[in-house]
C-alpha cells in the first residue's frame, strides 16, 4: 500500500489505499484486516481507520469474520456478471453521448488518454493498466455531458471490475467469461473513428 500524504480527510485516503491493495491483489481474498494493522501503517489513530473499513464493508469489500475482525470479501462471480450489464447499459449510452458532443478539445483528452492506456498496457503492470482504463472510462461519462452519469465519480463497479480484471488470468480490463467472444455493437466502440 501506497504511503498516505497529511491530508484533511484521512479516511477517505485510507479508504482508497486499502481499496487499491484489495484491486490490485495485494491484499488477497479472505485476508484478515484489523484496526490496529492499518493504523500502526498509515501512521494515525484507529479512528479514520474504522471509518474507512465501516465504508469498505458497506461496498462489500471487506467481510465481519467473527473474533478475526474482518477479511477482504471472496469475489462474487455472480454479481461480478450483474455489474458488467449494468456497466455495459452505461458505458455505451456515455459513448453515445460524448459522440454527439464531439469538440477538438475532447478528442484531444480522449487520444491523451487512450495513450496511456496503450502505455500502461505495454508496462504489463496491472495497477497501472486498471487505473487508466478507469480514467479513461470516467472521462467519456464526464463527455457525456449527462450529470446522471458524468456525476458518478468512481462507481463501485469499476473498482469491482477492477478486482475481477486483477484476479484473473487473463488480466485487467477484459471482460469476464460470459461477455468474451461477442462482438460489440458499433456504437459502442469508443472512441469513435473519427477522433483519432
Amino acid at each position: 500500500m501506497r504511503p498516505l500524504p497529511s491530508e484533511p480527510d484521512l479516511s477517505e485516503r485510507i479508504h482508497d489505499s486499502v481499496l487499491e491493495a484489495i484491486c490490485s491483489g495485494e491484499l488477497k481474498s479472505g485476508a484478515r484486516i484489523t484496526q490496529e494493522e492499518l493504523a500502526h501503517r498509515f501512521g494515525v489513530s484507529r479512528q479514520p481507520v474504522l471509518q474507512a473499513m465501516m465504508l469498505l464493508r458497506r461496498e462489500g469489500f471487506l467481510v465481519d469474520a467473527g473474533r478475526k475482525g474482518v477479511c477482504v470479501a471472496p469475489l462474487d462471480v455472480q454479481q461480478a456478471r450483474n455489474l458488467y450489464v449494468v456497466r455495459g447499459a452505461l458505458d455505451g449510452a456515455a459513448a453515445r453521448l460524448a459522440a454527439a458532443r464531439y469538440t477538438p478539445e475532447l478528442a484531444r483528452r480522449g487520444r491523451n488518454l487512450i495513450e496511456v492506456g496503450r502505455r500502461a498496457v505495454a508496462s504489463g503492470y496491472v495497477p497501472s493498466v486498471i487505473e487508466a482504463d478507469i480514467d479513461f472510462h470516467l472521462f467519456v461519462y464526464e463527455a457525456s455531458g449527462n450529470p446522471g452519469i458524468g456525476g458518478t465519480g468512481r462507481p463501485p463497479w469499476q473498482d469491482l471490475r477492477a478486482r475481477v480484471g486483477g484476479a484473473s488470468s487473463g488480466g485487467a480490463g477484459r471482460d469476464p467469461p460470459c461477455g468474451r467472444g461477442r462482438p460489440r455493437p458499433a456504437a459502442w466502440r469508443w472512441p469513435p473513428a473519427r477522433w483519432l
